[in-house]
């Protein structure tokens, strides 16, 4: 069967469907600037943050063991709370994104100000409240796994429920820099609160080696990133919310009417992605739960950052686009994307297996490394994501999110499920397989599908561009970052991350050199001649 890869003309459908959804956004408020400025600074605040996070998980590593993972564990539980908001953050964004395109907004922003204030109030009590009874439950549930001190991580959840209360109303400062538009600002605002993190939490351990230091730091950074938000917030939002009026019965009901839907969603969020830890620790001791975060770190931060950014950039021209009826163009590109996709996903699976021990090792020490048959599991979770969310975002630029909304319902049942019934014979093991297996029986197919069918995809269609071919050249690519891996395993640690990906690096060129050819050839000289078109 014939290899079939981007070539020009799919990579003019690509360019074009980018440029006529930037044209259709600069005609609101000339957003397109905004769009750059804040997907750049999200790159670079997720970079800077990653690398501040490795900074402060390896200290916090270092100086206090399996506490820290009683912290996590702990804290992983008392942030549950923080989720019965339900949305309020981003309907005063778009809220306030609507107000200011109006000539009412002056009368209306402080109705809407104090109204959500008066929510955000509500949910920091409950939140405080739950919080603080909690914590001796939760050390309690802990506690018989660890050294740790049980005063001491009762009073660090107790501060860590006060910093999930004291985010929620102080996080309105940050929604309404959202609603402003500044997006470039967010950026800032989360290289500020990770630097606040890094540098308070460094300080205070080597005074006082304890995990009360950690909620202490965090509750610094929250106060500190909503001072500097409420600076950049513009000044008539700023006059407007200082005049204080009684809560509007009318944006009340329409609150309620948009957070609900948030309410499954959520729900899902937090079973899949928070109890990973608590189960660790209850079943394993927190000792284990340093180690399966450490492991993770990697493999969960710096492909699935890239392409959360990669959707975010994609989200607003696929609207534009979808919204204008053209969807055989995104039907074409997305067909073009494809092998990309999969290309991207599994080199970085194999890079991040290959290059992991050695990251870990020099990071936290290799006692703290989970193993390779771990890392093996961890890595799949790229190529699960990739797929699920590079394809998801075609539902939701379309609105058809019902599929992916049934689907991580499904996954988070089934990953609470799996992995308390894996945790013991497998152990930590276990806690991944029960993720993956779960992503496997549900949004790892289920939503490609659903793309697949809203874009009237056939499947011989996929089956001509994935031909044997084409597997066979990304096994090669794999292959070679694990043979790189194996010829540095005695060598020093750079050696061990620098030669499996120069072999990777290298073997892609060779193998795909026509395809990267057409790649820099669609992006460039078509993207020239479309930002020409529009010029004229």
């Amino acid at each position: 069967m014939r290899e079939v890869w981007p070539g020009d003309e799919g990579w003019e459908n690509l360019n074009n469907i980018i440029m006529r959804g930037v044209e259709s956004l600069v005609q609101v408020g000339g957003y397109r600037n905004a769009l750059v400025r804040g997907l750049t600074s999200g790159l670079l605040a997720q970079a800077v943050g990653f690398c501040l996070s490795l900074w402060t998980v390896g200290i916090s590593v270092r100086i206090l063991g399996g506490s820290y993972g009683a912290w996590l564990a702990g804290f992983a539980l008392i942030s549950l709370i923080g989720m019965i908001e339900f949305g309020l953050g981003p309907f005063l964004v778009r809220e306030t994104a609507g107000l200011r395109a109006r000539s009412d907004s002056a009368q209306e922003l402080p109705v809407l100000f104090s109204t959500l204030l008066g929510a955000y109030l509500v949910v920091a009590t409950v939140a405080l409240f739950l919080g603080w009874l909690m914590a001796p439950w939760i050390a309690q549930l802990i506690k018989g796994h660890t050294s740790a001190d049980s005063d001491d991580l009762v009073s660090a959840l107790r501060w860590g429920a006060v910093q999930v209360a004291a985010a929620q109303p102080l996080g309105i400062w940050r929604s309404l820099v959202h609603g402003s538009q500044k997006l470039g600002t967010l950026g800032l605002l989360a290289m500020v609160e990770s630097a606040i993190i890094a540098i308070f939490t460094t300080i205070l351990l080597f005074a006082w080696p304890s995990v009360v230091v950690i909620p202490l730091s965090m509750i610094i950074a929250t106060i500190v990133s909503a001072t500097v938000a409420y600076g950049c917030t513009p000044g008539e939002i700023r006059r407007a919310v200082w005049s204080p009026r009684m809560p509007d019965r009318r944006i009340i009901s329409k609150m309620m009417s948009y957070c609900r839907p948030w309410i499954g969603s959520k729900v899902c969020f937090v079973i899949r992605e928070r109890t990973d830890e608590p189960v660790a620790a209850r079943f394993l001791g927190p000792e284990a739960v340093v180690i399966y975060t450490v492991t993770q770190r990697v493999v969960r931060s710096v492909p699935l950052m890239l392409l959360g950014n990669l959707s975010s950039l994609g989200f607003a021209p696929l609207s534009a686009v979808l919204s204008s009826g053209d969807k055989g163009r995104v039907r074409q590109a997305i067909l073009e994307l494809i092998p990309w996709l999969i290309l991207f996903s599994v080199g970085s699976a194999a890079l991040v297996w290959a290059v992991n021990p050695a990251l870990v090792g020099v990071w936290v020490g290799a006692p703290y490394y989970g193993g390779d048959i771990l890392t093996l599991v961890f890595s799949s979770w790229i190529v699960l994501e990739v797929l699920s969310r590079g394809l998801g975002v075609v539902l939701y630029a379309a609105g058809e999110q019902t599929t992916i909304v049934r689907s991580q319902a499904i996954e988070a049942l089934l990953n609470l499920s799996l992995t308390i019934i894996l945790v013991i014979p497998l152990g930590l093991v276990g806690i991944a397989l029960g993720t993956t297996i779960a992503s496997l029986l549900s949004t790892a197919w289920a939503i490609p599908r659903a793309a697949f069918r809203y874009l009237e995809i056939k499947w011989h269609h996929i089956g001509e561009i994935l031909c044997g071919g084409f597997w066979a050249k990304v096994a090669l690519v794999a292959g070679g970052i694990v043979i790189g891996r194996m010829i540095a395993v005695d060598a020093h640690w750079i050696l061990r991350v620098v030669v499996p990906c120069a072999t990777g690096s290298l073997l892609t060129i060779a193998l795909f050199q026509h395809q990267l050819g057409s790649l820099l050839k669609g992006t460039t000289v078509h993207g020239a001649d479309s930002l020409s078109s529009h010029a004229r």
